[in-house]
């Protein structure tokens, strides 16, 4: 029900700023060195993805995972809210090229952990697939302080975290309508000084 009322909030918030263009669906080229690790950051088309740009403060893409490798393919570890009826909700591992079509991604960049260890980003992934193991539920509560639930940018900055390095040291404060609070948001981690684009 609370993420109701965020989007609810999202759209108050949305209902201020200006109309922004379309992006056209076309697909999305990457660079061809990917590393394991890397964070693949897109902007969707759904009510979720308007609602997330129109609640950051400098918007540019609407949700990420992080990239990994399972048997010798690239995927992407993200947690999502369901679809449809009867969709399973929560953190997923998905073919890098289903996360990329052009049904999901309107546009997407790719970054990667200017600092850190190869180690460190190997214990990111590991704890990133342990939440798919676990069938870690969508948070919908966006409640940073509860980790039984995960939203697509607390999963990536809990599993980089626990690995030490810390994506998010300060997250943004949103004061919106009944839920004020801190949330990591892509930005967040884009801004963070932490993350560096990949060409």
């Amino acid at each position: 029900m609370s993420g109701v009322i965020l989007l609810i909030a999202a759209w108050t918030v949305a209902a201020t700023r200006p109309v922004e263009p379309e992006f056209p669906a076309r697909p999305v080229v990457l660079p061809e060195a990917l590393h394991e690790g890397d964070l693949v950051f897109r902007t969707g088309h759904d009510a979720v993805s308007g609602a997330v740009l129109a609640l950051d403060p400098t918007p540019q893409f609407s949700h990420v995972g992080i990239l990994a490798r399972r048997d010798g393919a690239w995927v992407v570890i993200h947690s999502l809210p369901p679809a449809f009826p009867g969709d399973r909700d929560g953190v997923r591992v998905e073919p890098l090229r289903d996360y990329l079509s052009t049904g999901n991604a309107r546009q997407a960049a790719v970054y990667r952990l200017a600092g850190g260890s190869r180690e460190q980003v190997r214990a990111a992934v590991m704890e990133a697939f342990s939440y798919d193991r676990k069938h870690t539920a969508f948070d919908g509560d966006f409640d940073l302080k509860d980790h039984r639930r995960l939203y697509c940018t607390e999963l990536v900055w809990l599993a980089f975290r626990k690995a030490g390095v810390d994506l998010a040291p300060t997250p943004d404060w949103l004061d919106l309508p009944l839920r004020a609070g801190y949330y990591v948001l892509p930005s967040t981690l884009i801004h963070s000084g932490a993350l560096t684009p990949v060409s």
